[in-house]
């Protein structure tokens, strides 16, 4: 698995196997509140090691901008296994005026407890992040990770098995997947790295990973035997009503009134509307006639939204675990609504968007690649679309904008917002796109 000793140890790992039976960092998110706590798992009463809540506001200032927390005391809730939750109350609660935070754990080792670490780990980093949509249609991603439940190393592949001998131990992968949950396999190290692969929760053993051939979510086709050596993380997928919590939200039984998210299918805009279905609401597909619960729709990694709140604004703060490895977002041939792979800005440079990583560009809007943001993000009430495409002409290669003469290089300026979707059109398809890792740890 990934973690090291030290790490393992402070945190009551099994060194022998990947399967996490719980996510040692984790902010608690309170959506009808807009709060959050911080919670950190920790072995109760050992001596020599020193657990530390470290925070920064925007992972762009990481490595040297973390500070520790000092002004909380956490309160502690005592396990039946010799281990305690440190829950630092309020620490992801966001004061005015500011939009993210985001936190690990800092574990010394001081094992003569003469003040000097002889050892440090850290651990993943957990963040939130808040915005206040308006009445109005405005974008929207989900780069926030679930927890996950197995990471390590791919030992061999046999078809679409990725067996895991090595890194499980005497775990049970299967038996630790969670009924009616969905997951997925993301590499996180290896020369796929930020691809993912669809699970098959019913043909998934023992000791290896069953690969979902059919799902359309994979970023990578058959053969898979490039995985062997591989380290893999196994996480649940996000879904429409946790992205989109039903109590924020608001219902009624007319389309024309129920609050809404769009997503962007086979060329056109699909609705999903918050059906009020008397005390029990439930996200439904706009025109489906029976009116089928689509609460556990699967959100793609790399999908992006438009979210309509008709009634109201309402404040999402959406928070999760942040990965720290390169993030694959295929475009199809054509338009395509995408988000990022992390709750940060980022330039078009930034997230790779460039001819070396397989982007057309051309003369004009018509010949090239595109990237279209929602006028509404910028503006109140606003709607359409402020356009960029990749300009490709002589010795000028750059992003620039549909909307300026003087056609300025935009390749380093910060498009990218945090946890906004972008319209993207691929003019010839761009299935191999994987955007660099963007930050670092």
């Amino acid at each position: 698995d990934r973690f090291g000793n030290l790490l393992e140890f402070a945190i009551d790992l099994d060194p022998s196997s990947g399967l996490k039976g719980r996510c040692p960092i984790q902010v608690e998110v309170h959506p009808t509140t807009a709060t959050a706590h911080v919670r950190v798992l920790r072995v109760t009463g050992i001596t020599g090691v020193r657990y530390v809540l470290e925070t920064i506001g925007d992972l762009a200032n990481s490595p040297t901008g973390w500070s520790d927390v000092t002004s909380l005391q956490p309160d502690i809730e005592y396990n039946s296994d010799g281990t305690e939750w440190a829950v630092y109350a309020h620490a992801g609660t966001l004061p005015a005026g500011v939009s993210s935070a985001f936190f690990r754990c800092r574990v010394e080792l001081d094992s003569n407890l003469n003040g000097t670490p002889e050892a440090i780990a850290r651990s993943e980093v957990a963040g939130v992040f808040r915005r206040t949509h308006g009445r109005q249609i405005e974008s929207l991603s989900m780069p926030f990770l679930r927890c996950e439940l197995f990471s390590g190393s791919v030992s061999s592949v046999t078809g679409s098995l990725l067996h895991l001998h090595g890194s499980i131990g005497s775990g049970n992968v299967a038996s630790a997947l969670a009924p009616g949950t969905s997951y997925y396999v993301e590499i996180i190290a290896g020369a796929q790295a930020g691809h993912r692969l669809d699970l098959d929760e019913a043909a998934t053993t023992t000791s290896a990973l069953a690969i979902d051939t059919a799902s359309s979510r994979n970023t990578l086709t058959l053969p898979y035997s490039a995985l062997n050596g591989a380290s893999v993380a196994v996480r649940p997928h996000q879904t429409l009503d946790a992205v989109f919590p039903k109590a924020l939200f608001n219902a009624t039984n007319n389309p024309s009134t129920a609050d809404r998210v769009l997503v962007y299918q086979n060329a056109t805009f699909r609705c999903f509307l918050l059906f009020l279905n008397g005390s029990n609401p439930r996200w439904v597909i706009d025109g489906d006639s029976t009116l089928a619960n689509a609460d556990s729709r699967i959100i793609d990694p790399s999908e992006g939204f438009l979210v309509q709140p008709r009634l109201q604004p309402v404040t999402l703060l959406s928070g999760g675990l942040v990965r720290s490895n390169p993030f694959a977002c295929p475009l199809p041939e054509g338009y395509s609504l995408r988000g990022g792979g992390w709750p940060m800005t980022q330039s078009p440079a930034q997230r790779g968007a460039s001819t070396n990583q397989g982007f057309n560009g051309g003369s004009n809007a018509s010949g090239s690649d595109r990237l279209l943001f929602w006028n509404g993000d910028a503006t109140n009430g606003a709607a359409g679309y402020n356009g960029h495409f990749l300009l490709r002409v002589g010795p000028l290669n750059y992003w620039t904008s549909e909307q300026n003469a003087s056609l300025p290089n935009l390749s380093n300026s910060p498009l990218f917002l945090p946890l906004r979707g972008t319209l993207m059109r691929a003019k010839n398809g761009n299935p191999g796109y994987v955007m660099p890792n963007a930050w670092t740890p």
